[in-house]
């Protein structure tokens, strides 16, 4: 037995005499052939043979056993086993001397290899040539699993057999190349067992057979070239032992721990006996040039995978026996797994196993085999990797997970992919195109693991394809690329950093289910591609966020969204077409839209106020109409480019917006009519706009609320009517102008140059009277000369006795209306339309609600009205020229109108709101202050006497007064034109005024205003009547002026500065016996010593005008005398103020809150009483404490002082009043007390109201005329009261003139700036 490493020294061998019982050392003799009882070389030991002429026998090789250079060994057969390499022992060759020359045997002796012995052959350097002769010896025994292992990088013979003398059949060895070159060449090749690969082998062109009889393994490429006449086998007859687990019933195998590569140029032949199993943790690609087949599997051969097989594109044949895939088998064949073509196998059984993976992942364009034709008839893992596309051939039913990765596209067009039943579905590349009906899909309803790729939904049959969505089938990226895709049941859910996209031409359904954020917190996208289309039929519309059960189409949480140009989303929510309860929807307006589109039917309504902006078209359609409410809204279309609008409903209505913005530098055109109920604006950020109206008009709505208008037109703004002229009766504006339920007079202008005659416009085209060809639209028109049925054909609907219902102001030196001779007139004018409207043409007793119309081209841009006045102070006609409000402080003039420089002086508006005659209207008066016109008398439309208003609104003509004998000219500008339909602002000037409102004062009801004047007083004016006056244009009821004699009255008189006795004389008319009012209103007029008293000379009364807060006088028409023209006139008159014998005067504040004034008099004598006064500005001042005795009164010093228990949360400014006993007045210096800062309030006192009496305390208010207005709970008004605010705590009790009844109700206050302010009390 050796102990050390050389064979040749005795010293390393131990010797044993009894059978191995007892070993001494050192043995006598090294081995030799003679020694019969054996020689060992034990596990873990190596000897060496390092000398020539070795010779042995019953060699016992567990450990190694080397053959070096310089060393031969002789083995001696004397029976028994010459040598037995035993489990892993080995016998390694390193000598570079031959096989024949190293190796000599006598009387053939054998060599027994045993499982995991091994006989190697180098160590990677070369050895001698012919060693193969270890493997290729008849006399030597393999058994199973033994090793033969090729090592020294020269060619191993391709011409021999190697194992020929296995000890069974059953026996399995292995011959494993662990280095080489290519083989030699030969004619046959036969390996009776596995052959083991550890580095590539390329073999060279055979003519004979090789034969690998139990299968091939390793780690490297097996190269087998084109050429020669062999065939290349493997032949594996009986199972074999070590891969009974592993691969049952193999008789050979394929693979290795890590990946054989075959590379075939010519067809690998499976014996029809054999079993070829690629076992569990094995791996091996195969790989081919080999047309048709690659691998031919005769009779009943069987190929099973229980490992990694890796078919690249080989086809193997199959006819009666199986292929069996346990594990994974990946394939690149284009014609797929199982088939004909170039698929993996081309036919008979494959049988995929619970635990595969068939994996398609070709670099190109793949078949995939349909699962019918599988044993089992579904997949259970299916793999999608590499590029191209994978087109399904039939159904691929699959039970356990769907795997796409890399570029690849998995093409389930025409055939469905998963199961239903609980699969998994993992994704981190490639795409899944899904086009099959069967829903929803993906059919994969397992969980969701979807961190890359794309899902494609490509749906166009007519049947609906779907879309799977709950959270756990949450996906990363969608795109939809069908034309006939929607939702399922449940949300569709998309991961953090995913994107859901609607491609170009792909069309999605959506129905009260949402896109939402899987997690909640992540980041995604919605995109729409130019031409996509979504129909959302969501009861919240597009976008937002959940509310209770309802949903939009995007929830907010996708934080991206994306409209491409070109891109449509359709509110197609129904009744008709998808059977819900109602098609009414939410109308998104937090983003941009490409194309809009309003279909179905029910209502689409946006957010309130909000802004719809559409970069694209607005279409609206449906079955029968949707109905867009513009909920106070504006449509606003942006573009660069051309947009329309058209109307596709099955039946077409008007498409009502409120207001519409065009913000376009390309064209936007009407194909349907739009109706504006607001606000038109061509926005100047895009001042290029081409606005064709082609087959649609534009209406401009009027209604009880408000009357639409156009905004300023930029200069360069192109409206196109015609379409280059070829057809004059295309669009046009239609601008309404709506009137109450009141018979009426109004004084209207024509906002465009229609073509319409009076008949086509506000007879809406009638024929005769009892014909209404648009309810609520038009009126009846009535005459004195007679009606349709006359051979005149005048066109008059009926005979009015008192004169024609419709008249125009001759604007020339007759001063006169002028009335219409038939209604087949042209209506268009540019000075105005006296009309007494009844109602609508159902009217003609009674009331009623009517809108007037005209169509035709809008007037724009500098527009304007001249006369020629033969004398001053003449009246002119003047029509606002365009559909909206204007500024009349914008509005010019030139030459003879009256007023300074180019402003108009005074104009008149027909107020049908303002009592007058049989209250069917009266004028209204307004004068320049310097700043702005001031209303007269106010009341009626308009806000109260005094206030402020510049406007004229859409549709009203006006009177202006010339100034001279000539010509004169009112002018328009774009620029003058105003928002809204028509604007009040209440501001305080410092001019001096009176005005005289005539009120009717029914008892028990509230007054009306009938008429009034306004005196205006400053040095600039003079006493003469001209261009500064306003002559009065009677009314046709009461009238009241100022007399200036000769028969001239005033409406408005600018009067010099007040002087002593002065007097304005008043004129009244047009009473009837019925009680009145003079509701006297002064303004800046309340100064030292200046007093006014209105005398009524039926009465001979003279009572005094306070003029700080005016007076209200009742006075009653009840015979002749009582209303006599000149009854009534106002006298102004000047106190003396005699100079001050009050020494001095000091005031401080008190601890609580109070105010001590002091004052020191000299002299006193002849004091009547003195009057402690108070004032909030130093001018205007007020008693606080009256009547104060003098204490002396004989000539001596005295000093007073007096408490201000609630002085002014303000600055308070005192004096004291000194009455003498002879009259005269006398005044002290002022003394200031600066101001405490308190909070600003409106407070009512005692609330509940008791005894008909309360008190309104007003804190740190503007100062100045409020006007109060006590409503009952239905609004009516059953009070009103105008209190002057004089200090910034002012306090004013209030006793109505009659009991209010007990209930709840509002005051009202107006304040002078306009502002309204609201408290509600009680009454007991």
């Amino acid at each position: 037995m050796c102990i050390r490493d050389s064979w040749d020294t005795n010293t390393d061998w131990e010797e044993s005499t009894d059978g191995g019982g007892t070993w001494n050392y050192p043995a006598v003799l090294k081995p030799a052939k003679n020694v019969n009882s054996g020689i060992l070389v034990q596990a873990g030991h190596v000897m060496n043979v390092r000398l020539a002429g070795e010779s042995m026998d019953h060699v016992l090789v567990q450990g190694t056993l080397v053959l070096q250079t310089g060393g031969t060994m002789e083995l001696n057969n004397s029976g028994g086993t010459d040598m037995f390499i035993d489990d892993n022992g080995k016998l390694l060759v390193t000598t570079t001397a031959n096989y024949a020359a190293a190796v000599s045997f006598t009387t053939n002796p054998d060599i027994i290899v045993d499982t995991l012995g091994a006989i190697q052959i180098g160590t990677g350097a070369a050895t001698g040539t012919g060693y193969e002769g270890f493997a290729t010896s008849t006399d030597n025994v393999w058994r199973h699993d033994s090793r033969f292992i090729w090592n020294n990088g020269l060619a191993f013979s391709g011409n021999a057999t190697y194992f020929p003398n296995v000890a069974t059949p059953a026996y399995v060895p292995v011959f494993s190349v662990l280095s080489t070159t290519a083989t030699t060449g030969g004619t046959a090749l036969v390996i009776n067992g596995i052959f083991d690969i550890r580095t590539n082998v390329t073999f060279s062109t055979a003519t004979g057979a090789r034969t690998f009889k139990n299968g091939i393994t390793g780690n490297s490429t097996l190269t087998i070239p084109a050429g020669g006449s062999g065939s290349q086998n493997i032949t594996g007859t009986t199972p074999i032992p070590q891969f009974a687990i592993s691969a049952p019933g193999a008789t050979a195998i394929l693979g290795g721990s890590t990946m054989l590569n075959l590379n075939l140029a010519k067809t690998l032949n499976i014996a029809t006996t054999a079993t070829v199993v690629v076992p569990k943790d094995s791996s091996v690609t195969i790989s081919s040039t080999v047309s048709p087949t690659a691998i031919s599997k005769a009779g009943t051969a069987n190929f099973i995978v229980s490992g990694l097989a890796d078919m690249t594109t080989t086809n193997m044949s199959n006819t009666a026996g199986a292929v069996t895939i346990n594990g994974t088998l990946r394939t690149a064949a284009i014609d797929g797994l199982r088939g004909g073509g170039t698929a993996t196998v081309s036919a008979g059984t494959v049988t995929v196993n619970h635990g595969s993976l068939v994996e398609y992942y070709a670099a190109g364009n793949q078949n995939v085999t349909g699962s019918g034709v599988l044993g089992g008839s579904t997949y259970h893992a299916i793999k999608f990797s590499g590029s191209g596309t994978k087109l399904l051939t039939n159904l691929a039913n699959v039970h356990d997970s769907v795997i796409i990765t890399g570029t690849a596209v998995v093409d389930a067009m025409s055939f469905n992919l998963g199961s239903s039943v609980g699969e998994t579905f993992i994704m981190d590349g490639g795409r899944l195109r899904l086009g099959t009906v069967t829903t929803p899909g993906p059919l994969m309803d397992g969980v969701y693991k979807l961190t890359g790729g794309v899902v494609e939904f490509a749906g166009s049959n007519v049947s609906r394809q779907t879309i799977r969505g709950t959270q756990t089938n949450a996906y990363y990226n969608v795109e939809v690329t069908g034309t006939n895709v929607g939702q399922s049941s449940g949300n569709i859910n998309i991961r953090n950093g995913g994107t859901f996209t609607i491609k170009s031409n792909a069309v999605l359904h959506m129905n009260d289910v949402s896109i939402v954020d899987s997690s909640g917190t992540g980041t995604q996208s919605f995109i729409m591609e130019a031409n996509s289309k979504l129909f959302t039929a969501n009861t919240l519309g597009f976008n937002g966020p959940l509310i209770g059960f309802n949903a939009p189409t995007v929830k907010s949480d996708i934080e991206t969204i994306n409209l491409a140009t070109g891109s449509s989303i359709d509110y197609n929510r129904s009744n008709f077409y998808l059977g819900l309860a109602n098609g009414n929807q939410v109308v998104t307006t937090t983003l941009p839209y490409q194309h809009l589109i309003l279909s179905g039917d029910g209502n689409k309504t946006p957010a309130a106020g909000a802004t719809i902006v559409v970069a694209g078209n607005l279409t609206k359609g449906g079955r029968p109409s949707a109905i867009f409410m513009h909920n106070d809204g504006t449509v606003e279309l942006n573009s660069t480019t051309a947009q329309t609008y058209t109307d596709t409903a099955f039946v077409k209505q008007i498409i009502e917006l409120n207001s519409l913005t065009l913000k376009n530098n390309g064209s936007v055109t009407l194909k349907n009519s739009i109706a504006v109920n607001q606000k038109m604006l061509f926005d100047n950020s895009t001042p290029n706009t081409v606005f064709v109206l082609d087959s649609g008009n534009v209406h401009l709505r009027s209604r009880a609320d408000t009357t639409a208008w156009v905004a300023a037109i930029p200069s360069t703004v192109f409206i196109n009517y015609d379409n280059a002229g070829t057809d004059h009766n295309r669009g046009r504006f239609v601008v309404e102008r709506y009137n109450y339920n009141a018979r009426k007079w109004r004084f209207y202008s024509i906002p465009d140059t229609t073509v319409q005659t009076i008949n086509q416009a506000w007879q809406e085209g009638a024929t005769n009277i009892s014909q209404n060809p648009v309810p609520g639209y038009g009126t009846l028109i009535g005459s004195y000369y007679s009606n349709w049925n006359t051979p005149a054909r005048q066109w008059f609907d009926m005979y009015t006795a008192g004169g024609h219902d419709m008249k125009w102001w001759s604007n020339d030196a007759s001063q006169r209306y002028n009335t219409i001779g038939k209604t087949d007139t042209l209506i268009a004018t540019n000075t105005g339309w006296m009309k007494f409207v009844r109602g609508d043409r159902t009217v003609t007793a009674g009331t009623g609600i009517s809108l007037l119309r005209t169509r035709g081209k809008i007037k724009r841009n500098a527009q304007s009205v001249t006369f020629t006045a033969t004398a001053a102070n003449q009246y002119f006609s003047v029509g606002n020229p365009y559909p909206s409000s204007v500024d009349m402080r914008q509005i010019s003039k030139s030459g003879f109108v009256s007023g300074p420089g180019a402003r108009v002086q005074q104009f008149l508006i027909w107020d049908p709101r303002l009592g007058g005659a049989y209250g069917l209207g009266a004028f209204q008066a307004f004068a320049w202050d310097g700043t702005n016109y001031r209303v007269t008398p106010g009341g009626g439309s308009y806000g109260a006497n005094g206030t402020v208003d510049n406007i004229i609104e859409s549709g009203a003509a006006f009177f202006v007064q010339s100034s001279g004998i000539g010509a004169g000219t009112v002018s328009f500008a774009e620029a003058t034109k105003v928002d809204g339909s028509r604007e009040v602002f209440r501001i305080n000037g410092l001019e001096e005024k009176l005005s005289v409102i005539l009120e009717s004062n029914p008892v028990g009801e509230t007054p009306e205003v009938m008429d009034g004047l306004m005196a205006m007083f400053d040095d600039s004016y003079t006493n003469e009547i001209d261009a500064n006056d306003l002559k009065k244009f009677a009314n046709p009821g009461e009238n009241i002026s100022i007399n200036k004699g000769d028969n001239n009255l005033l409406m408005i008189e600018s009067h010099p500065s007040i002087v002593a006795d002065d007097t304005l004389f008043l004129k009244i008319s047009g009473m009837k016996a019925r009680p009145y009012r003079l509701n006297i209103q002064p303004e800046n007029m309340a100064k030292p010593g200046l007093m006014a008293w209105l005398v009524d000379k039926f009465t001979e009364t003279s009572t005094p005008i306070d003029l700080l807060t005016g007076l209200i006088y009742n006075f009653d028409i009840s015979t002749n005398p009582s209303a006599v023209p000149d009854r009534f006139m106002i006298v102004f008159k000047n106190a003396t103020v005699v100079p001050v014998k009050i020494v001095s005067i000091a005031a401080e504040r008190n601890n609580n809150g109070s105010n001590t004034v002091k004052w020191r008099v000299e002299n006193e004598t002849g004091v009547a009483h003195y009057e402690l006064q108070r004032s909030h500005n130093g001018s205007n001042f007020t008693a606080l404490q009256s009547n104060i005795a003098a204490t002396n009164n004989n000539g001596g010093s005295e000093m007073y002082n007096r408490i201000d228990a609630n002085p002014l949360v303000a600055d308070n400014y005192y004096r004291i009043k000194a009455t003498l006993q002879n009259g005269r007045i006398e005044y002290s210096a002022i003394v200031k007390l600066s101001q405490v800062k308190a909070p600003s309030s409106i407070t009512v006192f005692p609330n509940p109201v008791k005894e008909n009496r309360f008190n309104i305390e007003f804190v740190n208010q503007p100062e100045g005329r409020y006007v109060l207005d006590l409503l009952a709970a239905n609004g009516q008004v059953v009070y009103s009261f105008a209190v002057m605010v004089t200090g910034n705590n002012f306090i004013k009790t209030i006793t109505p003139a009659r009991v209010i009844a007990g209930g709840t109700y509002t005051i009202r206050l107006t304040a002078p700036d306009g502002k309204i302010v609201v408290k509600k009390v009680m009454v007991e």
